[in-house]
């Protein structure tokens, strides 16, 4: 592509006109000119494109652009013309945009914090792609590009950072929905194989744990959907760490479509008569304090957004019902996970908020490791017990998170077919 070709686009001119905006008429539906990619950037034909209340932000004066400029930060598309250095993307590639690129040079890009990169969040304000440049056209002005994006356009170019491909097998349609999520306990486990099927689904996904090191790892594991990924290091015992937490998923996504209240710990095999009480009161802040508060924080922003609602998935236990031996921290903290559920659910009805619980038996994890060497059993014997791929599990909480909120999974246990739980209390 060496020329500038027509496209339909919608164009905000004036920021905070007084509604209905049908009256004030702020957008315009015209024809523009989009000049041909440059270095490393990508031309898309857009095939479907989502309206978040960010964009709403925009129209009115909320959140202050350059103005005019081509609207749209959510949506899919096919690759139609690639510029000079472009190497992972091919014409007719099957793509989602992504509304903060990763330079993948500056301190955060290389602290494992993409979604914090300085020239991507400074090219959005200022209306550029990451190059610095402009690529729309109206009667040979410039118009600004929204977070590098703008994809209410017919077509658009794009910085190859903004891109994520994925699988043709994907309806484009569905490809262009975001959703953004929370994970606990993100840095390993049943956490980090969530995390990486939701990025794999096209979500934005904090990452929340208390190692950095850990949440990067999963970054890492996430391979061309990292850009989609962002890591906070929070602490579940500590309200203020949660407060946040939730503070800057607010300011990087927007809204909030998911949490998932995975993060929890036990107290070891402690006879309970002997269990130190601090062990006890460490058990329940990570296990159920942390994870009400999370809910709290969540429905602050599920309430507010527009569209308002979300989902809400708290990783429960088979512990709940069964208990094992010496595990009273753990079981109680499980059991009133149950009762959270149930009223998080009940109250979380008027405003569109769904909750529901995944109770686990057996994943194969680091912290399940010692169930092939044997474990305890009601009995007094000690035998191993077979585990499942984690992987089973985070499918699961997938197929949980992508319901419409017009329907809930309520309770679901996953386990592995051959572990001594049936039978055993």
């Amino acid at each position: 592509m060496k020329k500038s070709i027509k496209s339909r686009a919608a164009v905000l001119f004036d920021m905070g006109l007084p509604r209905p905006f049908s009256k004030s008429k702020p957008i315009k539906v015209i024809d523009i000119d989009v000049d041909p990619p440059g270095f490393d950037e990508v031309l898309v034909k857009v095939s479907a494109a989502g309206l978040c209340h960010s964009d709403l932000s925009v129209v009115n004066g909320n959140r202050p652009r350059a103005m005019p400029m081509v609207l749209g930060h959510e949506g899919s598309g096919v690759v139609a013309a690639i510029g000079e250095g472009v190497e992972n993307f091919k014409i007719g590639d099957h793509v989602v945009f992504v509304f903060v690129p990763s330079c993948g040079k500056c301190i955060p890009c290389k602290e494992g914090r993409p979604a914090l990169c300085d020239p991507g969040l400074a090219a959005g304000g200022a209306g550029t792609l990451l190059s610095g440049e402009k690529r729309f056209r109206l009667n040979g002005d410039f118009i600004n590009h929204q977070v590098g994006v703008s994809c209410f356009s017919e077509f658009t170019v794009v910085s190859s950072k903004s891109l994520v491909k994925v699988d043709q097998s994907l309806p484009l349609d569905e490809a262009a929905l975001f959703g953004c999520a929370v994970i606990t306990g993100a840095g390993a486990g049943i956490g980090r194989a969530t995390a990486l099927a939701l990025l794999n689904a096209g979500y934005a996904v904090a990452l929340a744990g208390r190692n950095i090191e850990t949440l990067q790892a999963t970054e890492e594991l996430a391979g061309h959907n990292r850009s989609n990924a962002l890591s906070i290091v929070t602490d579940i015992s500590d309200p203020s760490s949660i407060l946040n937490l939730f503070s800057e998923v607010k300011n990087q996504f927007g809204r909030l479509d998911l949490l998932f209240n995975n993060a929890g710990i036990g107290a070891g095999n402690s006879l309970l008569e002997e269990l130190p009480i601090d062990q006890w009161k460490q058990v329940v802040d990570i296990n159920l304090t942390g994870s009400f508060i999370c809910t709290q924080e969540a429905f602050k922003i599920m309430k507010e957004q527009d569209p308002m609602g979300g989902r809400i998935i708290n990783n429960g236990s088979i512990s709940a019902d069964r208990p094992r031996p010496n595990s009273a921290p753990y079981t109680a903290t499980k059991h009133a996970l149950t009762g959270l559920t149930k009223s998080t659910s009940l109250d979380g009805r008027k405003y569109n908020i769904a909750c529901g619980q995944i109770d686990i038996g057996n994943a194969s994890t680091d912290m399940t490791a010692r169930m092939s060497q044997g474990v305890p059993q009601p009995n007094g014997t000690v035998i191993p017990e077979p585990r499942m791929p984690v992987e089973s599990v985070s499918e699961a909480v997938l197929y949980m998170a992508n319901l419409p909120l017009e329907a809930n999974v309520l309770f679901m246990t996953v386990m592995a077919t051959q572990m001594p739980y049936i039978g055993r209390g």
